[in-house]
């Protein structure tokens, strides 16, 4: 074969070449029959093929969206740019102070399929977790406790996909947001569990001696939203049973606030630092390091009719065991189930029998 046959092939190819690619990249062009549907075509017949379907499409209503540039032919722009284009159909889903920045971008179709889609709201991935884990860091949602709706997938139970009046899309502020959950009664007849419910009531009753960040609908200062390394989504180490060795480092929660408790567990006499005393002996130090009961063996973390948060009744397994305390000027006196009736008194110490 000549040279020059072998160069009119080779322009041959670049020409079909070209060609191709000029018809590939941009809209293919040919004359549209009078009542033609875009879904019944060869072309687009599988979009109506998955279970959700856009109304405008399963309506046949693609002009809603695209816009033929000339008369009967196969050419189309977008009706408008950008979120403006479905906002054409979705204004009520703007309403609200803060906005998913995906859609205040205008990138409605990094969540939804304009098309149809395999999940509800045409959604281009699994709603449960795995949609927002394209954005959101997945690892930061797990820990050694993980609060219920985010390990279900739930993220929409508190956060709207697109705008709210809260802040970070909450549906509802807090602590309200947290009591459409930890509000409710739940079980039936004696087994009915009162826990849950009673928070919101003790929320509601302002006028009882409240722990401060519950009393100011503070949830997040104690608990993390999502997930935790520490039990029961802890924002830092706290005591979560009644009975432990004393550590300094797992009260790090309670610290955080209470510096002069932390004072008061390192020595035996602290006649200036604690209240709890029987003269000059610490009775924090005594419980809490000497005999390992932590902070929730005797006080509420929320609250209770009972001044200094003391409990009515101290959870052990699964019975409640009432702890009988009383208060004066000076001292009080107890006589919970760890033993008999004992009285102390910061000015003149009690001798109490063993």
């Amino acid at each position: 074969m000549g040279v020059r046959k072998i160069l009119g092939l080779a322009a041959g190819l670049i020409l079909t070449v070209s060609i191709f690619t000029v018809g590939y990249s941009f809209a293919k062009e040919f004359p549209l029959k009078e009542g033609t549907s875009c879904t019944t075509e060869k072309c687009h017949a599988k979009m109506t093929e998955k279970e959700y379907v856009h109304g405008a499409l399963e309506d046949g209503s693609c002009t809603d969206c695209h816009e033929m540039e000339d008369e009967g032919v196969h050419k189309f722009t977008f009706s408008s740019e950008g979120k403006e284009l479905c906002m054409g159909c979705h204004e009520d889903i703007l309403e609200g102070k803060h906005v998913h920045s995906a859609f205040e971008d205008g990138t409605c179709t990094d969540c939804h399929d304009p098309h149809a889609s395999d999940y509800p709201n045409h959604l281009v991935a699994n709603p449960r977790g795995e949609l927002c884990y394209t954005c959101h860091d997945g690892a930061g949602f797990e820990g050694a406790s993980v609060h219920k709706p985010v390990a279900d997938g739930e993220c929409v139970s508190c956060h709207s996909p697109h705008a709210s009046d809260q802040e970070y899309q909450l549906k509802a502020s807090v602590p309200d947001l947290c009591f459409g959950c930890h509000g409710e009664e739940k079980g039936k007849g004696k087994r009915k569990v009162k826990v849950a419910s009673s928070l919101k009531k003790l929320y509601e009753n302002q006028d009882l001696p409240l722990h401060p960040p519950f009393a100011d609908g503070e949830c997040l200062e104690c608990h993390n939203p999502h997930s935790s390394g520490n039990p029961i989504l802890l924002a830092s180490k706290g005591p979560v049973t009644n009975f432990a060795s004393y550590d300094e480092g797992n009260y790090q929660l309670c610290f955080n606030c209470h510096e002069d408790l932390r004072d008061s567990l390192s020595q035996t006499k602290a006649p200036g630092e604690t209240n709890f005393r029987n003269g000059g002996t610490n009775l924090h130090y005594l419980h809490v390091v000497e005999k390992g009961r932590t902070c929730r063996t005797c006080h509420d973390p929320h609250g209770t009719k009972n001044e200094k948060l003391i409990r009515n009744l101290i959870p052990f397994g699964r019975k409640s065991l009432r702890m009988r305390y009383s208060i004066t000027e000076t001292g009080g006196s107890c006589a919970p189930p760890c033993h008999f009736q004992k009285k102390y008194d910061r000015e003149n110490p009690v001798v109490n029998k063993r």
